[in-house]
């Protein structure tokens, strides 16, 4: 190979990859905005769900330009990213779920009739800590702990008091190596 292709086969090559790399960062930028995107219209709604009941809330529901698959993809990915996404890795990771929402990929089809068993005991109980953990961190972001009266202080520390018991009472027995 002469020396004159060599380096142009370099120069493009280097070009290219130069390119790739400037890609990546729009890439990187564009993931980013559109799982933040799609997060906090996961959270818009569940708001909107807290506060329209009944007969407005199907048709509030009805009026928005998604169905209902859409809508529990958004409810789910805000449930199940509280903050942000920031890490690219991660954000891989979640890009499937958020290009649900938007129909950018399509919802599976099944896989034929499903039996579905109830939830047990465990999973319930994630299920509802993770919910209370959600709920409590968006009343306190938005009426901040350092502001909430005395009385409203102590009314939550005892209304977590059996949680805490129970939190106790398992964590003394896996001290004690009970099974």
């Amino acid at each position: 190979m002469n020396r004159e292709l060599a380096l142009t086969l370099r120069d493009e090559i280097t070009r290219k990859h130069h390119e790739g790399i400037a890609l990546d960062q729009q890439l990187r930028d564009t993931l980013l905005r559109k799982l933040e995107c799609t997060r906090e219209t996961g959270i818009l709604l569940d708001e909107a769900q807290d506060q329209i009941r009944g007969d407005a809330w199907r048709e509030f529901t009805g009026s928005l330009p998604f169905d209902s698959k859409a809508m529990s993809e958004y409810l789910k990915f805000a449930r199940k990213h509280s903050e942000p996404v920031t890490e690219v890795a991660q954000a891989m990771r979640c890009a499937f779920d958020a290009a649900l929402t938007t129909g950018l990929l399509p919802f599976a089809d099944g896989h034929g009739p499903q039996k579905l068993h109830a939830p047990n005991f465990f999973s319930k109980l994630t299920v509802a800590v993770q919910q209370i953990a959600a709920g409590w961190r968006r009343f306190a972001n938005r009426y901040p702990v350092d502001q909430w009266r005395d009385e409203q202080k102590e009314q939550f520390c005892e209304s977590l008091r059996p949680i805490l018991a129970m939190h106790r009472e398992t964590a003394l027995s896996l001290k004690h190596g009970k099974h």
